[in-house]
């Protein structure tokens, strides 16, 4: 009994879980900076397939900020203006029910230290309210109340560092400052290809500097910028000075081609399906890359995943770009599924007569049909309510095409023989005739010999 009640109970889970899995919601969150914007984006989902117009409360620290829906791809892309942790509410109706599911983004960074130099006094400023400035320069360590954004301070000093304490939303960050040259380059460039050098000094753009590199000497301008191409894949030094300056030196790499991404997508996909993007490297996942679809962008997560689900039937480019690597372009085809059609069956003979009626029979799994059309030698004809039609057509070798609205065509083939002529008996030749009647006199001959010595024997 208990066997029973235990085997009763397990078919009921599974059963249960079953009906469930069928519809089951859940939220995917993105988030990064895109396009210089620090941006989230939600996207929901009812099994594997997007959900469009579903409610999104958007909660902050002071409660609830707003209320949107997700657009007709199932995403809400949302940026917020200021530092903080958001919750995310998203409320599904399925089969009746109302089913929540939330999910948390903190929006936290560090804040820009800006450094500007007037002989040797520094005005030390960030974009965002942390309250005061910690000066870390030799032995020295003193702390800069911010006022308006910005303190003062001076110093002989050839360099000192700068921190800004962590606070709320706010990581801690970190900068070093003083009579020196710092520089904006990348440490990757493809040859034949023009790229910047830019000096500062400290966060302003060092006009009239020297720039060497690969034997070339250039001046930086106005806005500290200077050109380069260079023209043979190796490793480069490149040198800045302007006197009263610190020399910097750096770094660059020349190379043929950037490192390639290796991405995988689906090639086609059905409306609101969700699909992955994966983006790896020499095995590794990458974060961080800019995945472009329909104009939707969207960063590639830890795992080098970025999820998407298109609504409209079409043909799609699919773009990713990071700095360092090659840009990659694919393509992606969302079609519409096709509608799945009754099957219609043709029973007609493989032989018939010309001009002589055969008969075609029209059916589907649940019985014949009718007013099915069925084309043969050019000429259509249509089922009875009994699904028949009686067709007769010269000879030759057709095929049957049968077809009818809301079911998918069927076809058979058929051979229709020319009927046979009956032609009349050809008289025998007189030679036989003359032979026949020898043979039939020679036998009357034989035959009255033996009746006359059968009959002489009587007497006898």
């Amino acid at each position: 009994m208990d066997g029973k009640f235990l085997l009763v109970g397990f078919l009921a889970i599974v059963l249960l879980w079953s009906a469930g899995a069928e519809s089951v919601p859940y939220l995917y969150t993105n988030y990064g900076y895109v396009d210089g914007r620090f941006q989230i984006v939600i996207t929901t989902a009812i099994d594997n397939n997007a959900a469009p117009g579903i409610p999104i409360k958007i909660y902050d620290r002071k409660g609830l900020f707003g209320e949107e829906k997700t657009n007709k791809n199932g995403d809400l892309i949302f940026y917020p203006q200021k530092l903080d942790g958001y919750y995310f509410e998203a409320e599904f109706e399925i089969d009746g029910e109302t089913i929540i599911t939330d999910t948390k983004v903190v929006y936290r960074r560090k804040p820009n230290i800006i450094v500007a130099r007037r002989d040797n006094t520094y005005t030390i400023c960030a974009d965002a309210e942390i309250g005061q400035f910690t000066i870390i320069d030799g032995n020295r360590f003193l702390i800069l109340k911010q006022e308006e954004g910005c303190a003062t301070y001076s110093t002989d000093t050839q360099k000192f560092t700068i921190k800004t304490p962590e606070k709320d939303f706010l990581e801690e960050a970190e900068a070093d400052a003083g009579v020196f040259i710092k520089a904006d380059y990348p440490n990757k460039v493809r040859i034949n290809r023009a790229f910047a050098i830019v000096a500062y000094d400290n966060s302003q753009p060092l006009a009239g500097a020297y720039v060497e590199l690969a034997g070339m000497r250039k001046k930086t301008d106005s806005k500290g910028r200077a050109t380069f191409v260079l023209k043979v894949p190796t490793e480069y030094t490149v040198k800045i000075t302007k006197e009263g300056f610190a020399e910097f030196s750096g770094k660059i790499r020349a190379v043929e081609e950037f490192e390639r991404f290796e991405v995988s997508h689906p090639e086609k996909v059905s409306p609101l399906e969700i699909f992955e993007v994966k983006v790896y490297h020499n095995g590794a996942p990458v974060s961080n890359a800019l995945v472009s679809v329909d104009g939707v962008k969207k960063l590639t997560d830890e795992q080098g995943i970025a999820k998407f689900a298109l609504a409209d039937a079409g043909n799609y480019a699919v773009m990713v770009s990071k700095e360092g690597f090659e840009n990659y372009i694919g393509a992606l085809k969302v079609f519409l599924e096709e509608q799945k059609l009754e099957e219609l069956f043709v029973s007609a003979p493989k032989k018939a007569y010309e001009n002589k009626e055969f008969l075609v029979i029209v059916s589907t799994k649940g019985g014949r049909v009718s007013d099915a059309k069925v084309k043969i030698a050019g000429r259509e004809f249509l089922t009875n309510e009994k699904g028949e039609a009686k067709i007769s057509v010269p000879a030759g070798t057709y095929k049957i095409v049968v077809e009818k609205e809301g079911f998918k065509s069927a076809n058979a083939d058929i051979k229709i023989l020319p009927v046979p002529k009956v032609e009349p008996p050809k008289p025998l030749p007189k030679e036989l005739f003359y032979i026949g009647l020898g043979i039939a006199l020679m036998i009357l001959g034989v035959g009255l010999v033996r009746w006359w010595l059968k009959r002489r024997r009587r007497y006898l």
